[in-house]
């Protein structure tokens, strides 16, 4: 069995289990609020929320190393030599 074919039928082990299935008038599997869902990922307070989390992680890294950068650059230019 290839890894390919492995992951195929993985991905289709987790797409039948986790999401529900109506044929035939069958009850769900899973009580997944679809609404519930595409609200979180889509509204806009929430897009608001993480745009401003990643500004934020990208603001204090980008500092951070700058500050670490000042301590572990080397001198150049500078003689040993008396």
């Amino acid at each position: 069995m290839t890894l390919r074919r492995s992951l195929s039928g993985m991905v289709w082990i987790l797409f039948l289990n986790v999401l529900p299935c109506y044929s035939s008038g069958a009850e769900p599997k899973t009580s997944v609020d679809v609404d519930a869902v595409y609200t979180g990922l889509f509204a806009p307070s929430n897009v608001l929320i993480h745009v401003a989390q990643n500004i934020f992680n990208v603001v204090v890294t980008s500092v951070a190393w700058f500050a670490i950068a000042v301590f572990l650059e080397p001198t150049v230019g500078r003689s040993t030599e008396v």
